[in-house]
């Protein structure tokens, strides 16, 4: 063979699997002997069997969870390859049949589970219902800690801007930029206004010794009627009507004037000792209290 030829079969031999030794069979010699033969197919495959096994798992199995038209090159992806599956290379396109096939079952079974969750949303509570407190009793006391609420307090805060004064969470404005419709109600129908921040004081005792004591910060001219009435009115004093007058400092009267109050004798029930409410404003509350 010449040197050409050899060097042809040696390349072309390079990689295939080199030639193992037998034991040879016995022979003539005493000793026996061995031979270099090719190695079967059979043998071959029988060792390579894991390493074949392996490499078939790993070409099958997706090393991560992007898509089978995602794994190839840049330059390879063709458009429409998501939902095509003849953009895609033969070898892979059984891959994203199972792929496609896969994604729309999920797809159903999500949205079977969303108008199953719907549905039971849908006998439960509203959302706003939902996001309440539990126990809104314990809530509302816990945010009036430092100021109190009127009862009418969140019907107020939906429709006024609210300020913090004496104590109490009041409604100041409204936030409605029109006042006609409210002096229209005022003028023909009526107007409500939350005055619980009142502070009701009750005395009780003798009706003489009250009314002594009374007149003392109270006006004690009742011939003028625009100084008001007195707490000894007569018909105030059956507790028929509420009165209302100025409170004065203890005997300073015209001077030192305090501010309006309202009060109303309880109805007589033939016993001396009567009661009588009277309601203050909270900011005369500390000045009132000491008289």
């Amino acid at each position: 063979m010449s040197g050409a030829r050899e060097k042809k079969r040696a390349k072309k031999m390079r990689n295939q699997p080199a030639s193992v030794t037998l034991p040879a069979e016995p022979g003539p010699f005493a000793g026996g002997g061995s031979r270099a033969c090719p190695t079967p197919v059979s043998t071959f495959a029988q060792a390579r069997a894991a390493e074949i096994s392996a490499m078939l798992k790993a070409v099958s199995q997706k090393s991560s969870n992007s898509l089978v038209f995602q794994t190839l090159p840049r330059h390879m992806r063709r458009r429409a390859m998501s939902h095509n599956v003849k953009r895609l290379p033969r070898r892979l396109q059984e891959m994203a049949r199972k792929e496609i096939y896969f994604s729309i079952l999920s797809s159903k079974k999500q949205a079977e589970k969303a108008v199953h969750q719907k549905k039971e949303q849908s006998k439960t509570k509203c959302r706003k219902a939902r996001r309440r407190h539990i126990n809104l009793v314990a809530e509302f006391n816990h945010r009036q800690r430092k100021n109190i609420w009127l009862e009418t307090h969140i019907w107020h805060a939906k429709r006024f801007h609210m300020v913090k004064k004496w104590g109490y969470c009041l409604g100041n404005s409204p936030t409605e930029k029109s006042y006609r419709a409210c002096y229209r109600a005022m003028t023909k129908q009526c107007l409500l206004q939350d005055l619980s921040y009142y502070c009701c004081l009750e005395l009780k005792g003798k009706e003489n010794e009250l009314l002594k004591q009374l007149a003392r910060i109270c006006s004690i001219d009742t011939v003028s009627s625009f100084l008001g009435l007195t707490f000894q009115e007569a018909s105030c004093l059956s507790g028929r009507f509420e009165g209302s007058l100025n409170l004065y400092r203890a005997d300073r009267y015209p001077e030192d004037m305090l501010g309006p109050v309202t009060f109303i004798w309880k109805p007589r029930d033939g016993s001396e000792n009567r009661q009588l409410w009277i309601w203050v404003h909270p900011a005369l509350k500390q000045v009132v209290f000491p008289i």
